[in-house]
């Protein structure tokens, strides 16, 4: 069985040294000033996951807004807002108008496929340049948007 004591008495405290006491003062700040440096850092996860949203609305059939710029990483979420069926394509081959689809060389096409009410589309532009998108269903009645993305 082990015994042990345990010293409740209070003794005087002990006076600290100038340089001692500088040096406690001088760890606490630096700890304060650790803790607070790393909050101010810019969360890079964070900044990546806030998307620029494009809502789709029926009347008119238009992409809101219709023309956005971003920076290369930065996601772009389409949203369908309306009660009709609309999606967010930019491949040429499907376009009844060639100015509605067309990327910057060696960028990737896309295509959300139909989205129903409600439905999320997003995408991520890594190469610079100016897209030129449409609805699938909505072209004709002018739902075309842009989106160019800078360095």
């Amino acid at each position: 069985m082990a015994s042990g004591v345990i010293d409740l008495s209070l003794r005087p405290p002990t006076r600290l040294t100038p340089a001692r006491l500088w040096l406690r003062v001088a760890v606490i700040l630096a700890a304060i000033g650790a803790v607070l440096g790393l909050a101010l850092l810019p969360n890079p996860a964070g900044a990546a996951s806030t998307p620029v949203v494009i809502k789709m609305a029926d009347t008119p059939a238009v992409y809101e807004p219709a023309r956005v710029t971003v920076k290369v990483g930065e996601p772009v979420q389409w949203i369908n807002t309306g009660k009709s069926v609309h999606s967010v394509t930019l491949v040429p081959d499907d376009a009844q108008n060639p100015k509605d689809a067309s990327e910057p060389s060696g960028a990737k096409t896309f295509d959300s496929g139909f989205m129903p009410p409600g439905g999320t589309f997003s995408y991520t532009f890594t190469m610079p340049g100016t897209y030129h998108y449409f609805c699938v269903p909505h072209e004709k009645a002018g739902m075309v948007g842009v989106v160019t993305v800078k360095k």
